[in-house]
């Protein structure tokens, strides 16, 4: 039975950080047939996955195959990643460490407070504890390091220990963990750990990102670029430059100090070009000067940078920079009033025919009233597929929830309705009857039957899909794998490297 730990992307012996200095690299001496491993092709030769504060996104992709091939997956965490109340909560890596819980056979976390409040957001999943010390001083603040503070000292060979046992658990062994299966413990391990670890890894080139912490949106962008894993790459990230790296990437471009002109060459430097300031040309000029690449948020961006005297082959537009929100807004229709079925004039079918004829991503309606014939025409259309709400108590904001107020009656004397959306603003769509004869305006859409009405809403429903469509690739994920590419063409490495 073969184990390996997935950490963080750059774990090297030695490595530092304390949370996974103490739980992966000190146990792992102690856990028969373990490894520390960064490279996709030596975990699927695995049995048992442990994944060591990971939640990036090519983890979720990396967890989904090896489950399909009956690997054991365990999820191990220093960390509360999933409670938006903790410091340094990130949704997005909240919403993969979910991901990767459901694919997990348990998870295992160092605290039974933090057992008993994953209990809350995760019901059907194994949660199990193994306690160990941390470095919580500037994750935490006193109270919360205080709440901490019980837990006994960290004994490498209990926890090796309880890991095993987990194992042996969800393996279904009738093995149980003894002295005699630990490696033997010497002073050295202490003095040397490294020289305890198998370390696998085969990253031949580095690209360090020059991440600004300034609150700005390039902020999100370093945050992004700290998600960057290639198996030929070694991503680090930091406000200091790294003269050892292959590649150093500046995500600002000259907002901060010290400004990019006034550091030093390094062997390859890529600027992240967002725009020019009118008081700063003389600062751009240098930085251009200084730079080797150039990536550009835009075609615009790129025109600028040309129009400075760029050449064209130094400039590489970015692909899939991502959204920060989730909502689509769908095109509101609203009607207010009464349907009055037993009268032909107000064309009510109209509203059933448009719930079969238009695209139930693109539209819903929304109707105002309380009486029962509103209701009745709702489900009529909800029926067909077509999100119908009904509001019955704030009249304005139903006004405010709308883009356009349909009326389809052939006759009217107003209607009021039509007064009050004219009134609010809202674009008015009706036959040339009632109010509408003598208060329309070019925002204003006039029809004389169905089908013309029919060719408005597919205009609409046409342009929306067109914009959809083009926001489409604008995601994180685009914008990582674009990075990936970009790194690995400036790097020279082929396709046959990945």
């Amino acid at each position: 039975m073969n184990i390996t730990w997935v950490v963080l992307d750059d774990i090297t012996p030695g490595l530092k950080n304390l949370s996974t200095y103490n739980r992966v690299s000190l146990v792992v001496p102690y856990m028969p047939d373990t490894i520390i491993c960064s490279t996709d092709e030596v975990v699927k030769e695995c049995d048992i996955i442990i994944y060591q504060d990971r939640f990036e996104l090519h983890d979720v992709y990396l967890a989904t195959e090896l489950k399909k091939q009956n690997k054991k997956i365990l999820i191990d965490i220093s960390f509360p990643v999933w409670n938006s109340k903790q410091p340094n909560y990130n949704p997005i890596k909240a919403k993969n460490f979910f991901q990767l819980a459901e694919l997990s056979s348990c998870i295992i976390v160092p605290s039974s407070d933090y057992q008993s409040n994953l209990e809350h957001y995760i019901a059907d999943k194994q949660i199990k504890v193994i306690p160990t010390r941390f470095d919580f001083g500037i994750q935490l603040n006193k109270n919360e390091f205080n709440k901490l503070s019980s837990l006994r000292e960290f004994n490498v060979e209990q926890s090796a220990k309880e890991y095993m046992n987990i194992i042996y658990e969800i393996t279904e062994s009738n093995t149980i963990w003894t002295p005699e299966k630990q490696r033997k413990e010497t002073k050295e391990h202490y003095q040397d750990i490294r020289k305890c670890i198998k370390f696998v890894g085969n990253k031949s080139k580095h690209v360090h990102i020059r991440d600004v912490r300034d609150g700005w949106i390039m902020q999100v962008f370093g945050d992004e670029l700290a998600q960057l894993n290639d198996r030929s790459i070694k991503f680090t990230s930091g406000r200091a430059q790294d003269f050892n790296a292959d590649i150093n990437y500046y995500i600002n471009w000259t907002n901060d100090k010290p400004c990019l002109n006034e550091l030093e060459k390094t062997k390859c430097d890529i600027i992240l070009f967002t725009h020019f300031e009118h008081e700063h040309f003389v600062e751009e000029t240098r930085v251009m000067e200084w730079s080797d690449l150039f990536t550009c948020m835009s075609k615009h961006g790129e025109m600028k940078l040309k129009e400075r005297g760029i050449l064209a082959k130094k400039i590489s537009i970015i692909e899939g920079i991502g959204t920060s929100t989730k909502v689509r807004k769908k095109i509101a229709i609203g009607w207010a009033g009464r349907p009055y079925f037993h009268l032909g004039r107000k064309n009510y079918d109209a509203f059933i025919k448009l719930s079969e004829d238009l695209d139930k991503e693109i539209f819903k309606f929304i109707f105002y009233g309380r009486r029962s014939g509103v209701k009745s025409l709702a489900e009529k259309m909800e029926k067909n597929g077509m999100t119908v709400e009904i509001l019955g108590d704030d009249y304005d904001y139903f006004l405010k929830s709308i883009d356009y107020y349909l009326s389809p009656s052939d006759m009217e004397g107003g209607p009021m309705d039509m007064l009050n959306a004219i009134y609010a603003g809202v674009p008015v769509i009706a036959q040339d009857v009632g109010f509408f004869h003598t208060l329309k305006t070019k925002e204003d859409f006039k029809f004389k039957n169905y089908k013309e009405l029919l060719k408005f809403f597919k205009l609409k429903e046409k342009s929306k899909k067109k914009k959809i469509k083009i926001i489409t690739p604008y995601t994180w994920d685009n914008f990582r794998l674009w990075h990936i590419k970009y790194f690995r063409k400036v790097l020279g490495l082929n396709e046959m490297d990945k």
